[in-house]
């Protein structure tokens, strides 16, 4: 709504707007993350007025709403041919829940999208007593997605979540990784191969006249 009705801002710019509302409701004013700190850089009119804006409709901004933010900037033709859809916070946890339980294992959700079910996932783990953030978005957390920008905003979300809970690290190591999971490779990465105890997700919806020949041929020889 708010892009729609004020042409000079960019999706970037209302980002760092909602990420900045987000801190300073939790009262985080000094970050180490640089992925964060560089979305935090952008100083212009535009992301004041996104800023003071949110501040008035959204005073307590949380990290859902960069959640769904993240979502929407989803475009028509990534929903049609890449079947990206929004699922309620609600929904994740209690399919994380239904899923994981009481017991501690790697997960992986293999069309991570923004990275809903991820957080989900971190969440459950730490209620669940895995380790710290840091261990367990480098042992636990693993994802895929086919669009590059859902996996920035997966492992943004990710450190984004980390430093509210008050734990802010320069990096963190998260396991994310563009590609299809119909041929990706796991070998080409530090997780070696797909061998996760849990897999979690809201899997792509594409209508069978938008599945290419290329991805039906994938279906059908996948293991």
């Amino acid at each position: 709504m708010y892009l729609q009705a004020n042409s000079g801002t960019n999706f970037e710019t209302l980002e760092s707007a909602l990420i900045g509302a987000v801190l300073d409701s939790s009262k985080i004013y000094k970050i180490k993350n640089d992925d964060i700190k560089k979305v935090l850089s952008i100083k212009t009119p535009q992301r004041e007025m996104a800023y003071d804006w949110i501040k008035v409709f959204m005073p307590n901004a949380t990290l859902q709403h960069v959640l769904i933010l993240y979502e929407i900037s989803v475009s028509a033709d990534n929903r049609k041919f890449d079947g990206a859809y929004f699922t309620p916070d609600k929904i994740v946890d209690a399919i994380v829940d239904l899923t994981v339980d009481h017991r501690i294992g790697s997960i992986c959700d293999p069309a991570c999208g923004s990275g809903a079910f991820l957080v989900g996932s971190l969440k459950k783990l730490l209620q669940n007593k895995a380790g710290t953030i840091q261990e367990i978005l480098s042992r636990y957390i693993w994802g895929i997605d086919i669009n590059r920008q859902n996996v920035e905003h997966s492992k943004r979300i990710l450190s984004l979540f980390s430093i509210l809970e008050g734990v802010d690290e320069k990096y963190f190591n998260i396991g994310i990784f563009q590609g299809n999971s119909l041929d990706f490779s796991w070998e080409q990465t530090s997780r070696k191969k797909a061998d996760f105890d849990f897999i979690v997700g809201n899997p792509p919806y594409v209508r069978g006249k938008h599945l290419t020949s290329n991805l039906k041929a994938q279906i059908k020889s996948w293991s």
